[in-house]
């Protein structure tokens, strides 16, 4: 297979409470994305169209190689590692996290723009605003390649389970004409190849 999917279920109690009954843990699922499989859009400005997203094999600051998402008790932490986050600076960055839940759908973005200060957002199904914004926790490192987000399951209705679609953006800047990207990398984290319609989600990951 081109894309490599390898799910290890870590649902380890915490050692210093391993033997109390119902401790708390948290099910961690690791995704390894396929290195190399980032795409790109340009848009010819004196053509006036853009061009169809196109493999960009070379462009490593937004190729995801692998996400760990830990469902626990009372939060949802997902960790996703590029391969060289320093590669595209100083272009802005996105990670978006679609979370689905067997209720309903929500979204979560970690942002950071040249010049302006990170920023994480929490978003429903109609990109309505959630009032969770004081908990939501966001994190983008440099030094090891990694984009964290996290937030309280209380946010998400306290689901049993929940699936994760995972995307990296960058953007050149400065901006073009309407403020639109002359070129925009991407990277799907869940395949090896990009649809702008949808995000593909990995496994139920069970609350711990």
């Amino acid at each position: 297979m081109s894309h490599r999917v390898g799910l290890r279920l870590l649902a380890n109690l915490l050692p210093a409470a391993a033997l109390l009954p119902g401790a708390a843990h948290a099910e961690k699922v690791v995704t390894e994305d396929l290195v190399g499989d980032a795409h790109s859009l340009t848009i010819d400005w004196e053509g006036g169209a853009p061009s169809a997203f196109v493999p960009a094999p070379d462009e490593a600051s937004v190729d995801v190689v692998r996400t760990v998402a830990a469902h626990g008790a009372r939060r949802l932490k997902v960790t996703v590692q590029v391969r060289d986050l320093r590669a595209g600076h100083p272009r802005a960055t996105f990670l978006d996290v679609v979370v689905v839940t067997p209720d309903r759908s929500y979204s979560v973005e970690l942002s950071k723009v040249p010049g302006h200060r990170r920023s994480t957002d929490f978003w429903g199904r109609r990109r309505d605003l959630v009032d969770c914004r004081a908990a939501l926790r966001g994190r983008m490192d440099r030094a090891s390649d990694t984009l964290e987000v996290s937030l309280p399951t209380a946010c998400l209705g306290t689901p049993r389970w929940v699936r994760l679609g995972v995307q990296v953006t960058g953007v050149d800047l400065p901006l073009g004409p309407g403020g639109v990207p002359e070129t925009t990398y991407v990277d799907d984290g869940h395949r090896d190849t990009f649809s702008e319609i949808n995000t593909v989600k990995g496994p139920r990951i069970r609350r711990g």
